[in-house]
């Protein structure tokens, strides 16, 4: 009976450690939600997206750095409601809000959207590009109809890029670098940047970054014609000779290398008045 008691009373401490331990964990975790509480400024205030009254997710900075996401299809996989149509860096990738097929989201001609269903913005500014996520403050997804504050285009929802701003509080140099492999692709495949932030003056100052991206690509073409209007594009897979005369093998035909970057100058002279002016360039 003695050894009996012995183990229940084990067994009660070691139930009382681990629910001292749950409630520890538990209550850091609520202190870690509460200090990683986003503000958005989908309603032209700044709110927390919790007290926001709209059908709103935010991708802070830190979750785009932690989960590695590179571009807004990444964003977009966490969000509800919303998905996009991966057919490729060099295809239209649509975007289908609850139903509503979106155009193809691409590098385009600058345009916003096209006349499709879901608005894109960068900051303020309209601009229907798949920017890569580098440098931002945060990704905002509103669903559903935004016709009252963000115009046509907007039936299906907006999405919105927020920058970092320049910073008035000092300098700071940020370098970054990653690479990988795909197991079925003959080439490495890397990503590297740079952002700088210089505080010229207490109220007046500029920021730059610069990224390169390289994707190596997995998808081989075996059967390309090789000169378009002169090779027989259906040659007889019979004689080796004939395919080789008229077609060629494309490897990591999906691969990729896409340059960004973005400088930024901004001036508080009064309380009242912040401008940021903003140049931004991709090619893909």
């Amino acid at each position: 009976m003695k050894h009996v008691s012995l183990v229940a009373m084990a067994g009660g401490l070691a139930l009382s450690a681990v629910a001292q331990d749950a409630a520890s964990d538990e209550t850091a975790n609520e202190s870690e939600l509460r200090a990683t509480t986003i503000t958005v400024t989908a309603t032209r205030r700044a709110e927390s997206v919790q007290d926001v009254p709209l059908n709103i997710a935010a991708v802070g900075a830190s979750q785009i750095e932690e989960q590695g996401f590179d571009e807004l299809a990444d964003v977009i996989a966490y969000v509800p409601g919303i998905n996009v149509v991966d057919r490729g860096g060099r295809q239209g990738n649509p975007i289908i809000v609850r139903g509503l097929n979106a155009d193809g989201l691409g590098s385009g001609d600058g345009n916003n959207n096209g006349g499709g269903t879901v608005a894109t913005y960068v900051g303020e500014i309209p601009l229907y590009v798949d920017l890569k996520l580098n440098d931002l403050e945060r990704v905002e997804v509103l669903l559903g109809p935004q016709g009252t504050l963000y115009g046509a285009g907007t039936l299906g929802g907006a999405i919105r890029y927020i920058p970092k701003k320049p910073d008035f509080d000092g300098d700071t140099l940020d370098v970054r670098a990653e690479g990988y492999r795909y197991s079925e692709a003959d080439d490495f495949s890397y990503k590297g940047g740079l952002t700088v932030n210089k505080a010229i003056l207490p109220n007046f100052a500029v920021r730059a970054s610069l990224d390169y991206d390289d994707d190596s690509g997995f998808i081989d073409y075996p059967y390309v014609v090789r000169d378009i209007g002169v090779s027989e594009p259906d040659p007889d897979f019979y004689d080796a000779n004939d395919v080789r005369k008229n077609t060629y093998r494309l490897s990591d035909a999906n691969s990729e290398e896409t340059t960004s970057g973005r400088v930024a100058a901004r001036w508080e002279p009064t309380s009242w008045l912040d401008g940021t002016m903003t140049y931004y360039f991709q090619k893909a």
